[in-house]
């Protein structure tokens, strides 16, 4: 088969942004949800409502004289300046002030002068020289008091301002703000709706950068590439309380119909030369190795062929748990020359045969160094079609890498959304420098998406033949 990565391998695509908006939808509702709520929650709980009123005032020209354009102009300019420097001034601010706030101190008047500054807006027409000034409040009777008083105030100023009267200019309000002011802000509908848009926004930014700026694998495709080996397996995430927790054998169609594409690619990976002993190791723990060791075996006895499961994780064995056999009498005491081959393989009621750790070891290098080991295993070869090995994770620790050697075969677990790249990609290649062959990529823990429609028909498909045969 071919181990050749395809240049294009981590370019996402369309369906690759489907699928993850498929699979963190919840996520995507949850966090829209919550900003929105929040939001409204804020405008309409904390935000308090602003309302404004407006007043016109008419600047009259009294003279003909703006027929001609040079005072036209200077008209222009005079008028732009009682709208937009005059509204403004202290002596309109400071009156105005003095009628609405406290104003005991010179601090509390400067105060006040900025409030009133800050919350006035004007506009100035240039054909018909009105002045609108809009005042905004808190509070709608307020804000219909001030602006009007402004008018006044604007009006006394225009009529004692010398520079204004030489172009005989005049101010009067031409229409006064009427009780009670209308509202302004928030403009709550449009609140919403961008709290709605920016959550959703929000969402999308955090479920991307979960998924491609991940350490995790995420995809199969991301295994392929990084690893640059081919995928053999791929088994369902099974829920267990614990990592421990031992597992049934598989005994209908669906269950086994995923070890048996596990076989199959490993049968005709290397038909010229049949991988026999096949060893199972992982990038870290809880990768389900012996999970799978432990249904594969049955799988190969369900298709009338010989299998024996040799447990060589000596530190943590667990074998003897999933078959329940005993521990003891094990392969340490074989290579320590106190039992004999047949002493060891323990015979169970499957048909899969199991030779366990046996006696506890300080030191396991001692044994998985011991030249004898590559000798039990090709003996063992020739009296079963296949020989199944647990070893523990192959990093950390260096038993993987001692036994990869003695082996014909390595099948490497990776558990989706739990072994990490950047790791795996250097056990991987730590396993081939000490002369192991990867046969391929056994993923666990996969979880089907809508996306998955070739595993989604394998899987309800077998389901199907089993519910119509038990009819």
């Amino acid at each position: 088969m071919n181990n050749n990565v395809n240049n294009d391998a981590n370019a996402i695509t369309l369906s690759d942004i489907i699928r993850v908006v498929w699979k963190n939808i919840i996520l995507i509702c949850s966090i829209t949800v919550v900003v929105t709520v929040a939001v409204i929650i804020y405008v309409f709980g904390f935000v308090k409502p602003t309302y404004k009123a407006t007043s016109d005032v008419l600047v009259a020209v009294s003279t003909t004289s703006t027929t001609d354009s040079v005072d036209y102009t200077n008209t222009l300019r005079v008028v732009s300046t009682v709208g937009n420097e005059m509204v403004s001034s202290d002596f309109v601010v400071e009156k105005v002030a003095a009628n609405n706030f406290d104003v005991s101190t010179a601090e509390k008047l400067e105060a006040a002068k900025k409030t009133i500054r800050s919350n006035i807006k004007t506009s100035v027409s240039t054909t018909s020289y009105v002045v609108s000034i809009t005042y905004i409040d808190t509070d709608q009777k307020r804000a219909v008091k001030i602006v009007n008083e402004i008018a006044d105030a604007l009006n006394e100023y225009v009529a004692l301002d010398e520079t204004v009267q030489a172009f005989k200019l005049n101010a009067s309000t031409m229409n006064r703000a009427a009780d009670p002011a209308t509202y302004n802000s928030p403009n709550k509908k449009l609140y919403v709706i961008v709290a709605f848009l920016g959550g959703l926004v929000l969402s999308l930014v955090v479920v991307f950068v979960k998924e491609f700026m991940s350490t995790k694998f995420k995809t199969k495709e991301e295994i392929e590439a990084v690893l640059g080996k081919d995928i053999i397996g791929v088994l369902p995430d099974i829920k267990t309380k614990d990592s421990e927790e031992l597992v049934p054998a598989p005994k209908t169609i669906q269950e086994f119909e995923p070890y048996n594409r596990l076989l199959s690619a490993i049968e005709y990976y290397n038909i010229e030369n049949p991988y026999k002993s096949i060893m199972f190791t992982s990038t870290g723990e809880d990768e389900l190795k012996t999970t799978t060791i432990f249904k594969l075996a049955h799988t190969i006895v369900n298709n009338e062929k010989k299998v024996v499961v040799l447990d060589l994780d000596i530190r943590k064995p667990v074998i003897h748990k999933y078959f329940n056999v005993q521990k003891k009498a094990g392969l340490v005491d074989y290579l320590k020359g106190e039992l004999k081959k047949e002493d060891i393989i323990k015979h169970t009621e499957s048909g899969v045969d199991v030779i366990t750790a046996g006696e506890n070891i300080l030191n396991p290098i001692i044994i998985l160094k011991n030249e004898k080991l590559k000798e039990f295993i090709e003996e063992l070869k020739e009296t079963y079609d296949y020989v199944l090995i647990d070893t523990p994770p192959a990093t950390g620790i260096t038993d993987a890498v001692l036994i990869a050697p003695n082996v014909d075969g390595i099948v490497y677990n990776v558990a989706m959304n739990q072994a990490s790249k950047k790791i795996s990609k250097e056990t991987v290649k730590t396993l081939e420098t000490a002369g192991g062959k990867i046969i391929g990529i056994n993923i666990t823990k996969a979880k089907f998406g809508r996306t998955d429609y070739y595993y989604q028909y394998y899987y309800n498909y077998g389901a199907s033949k089993e519910g119509k045969a038990s009819e």
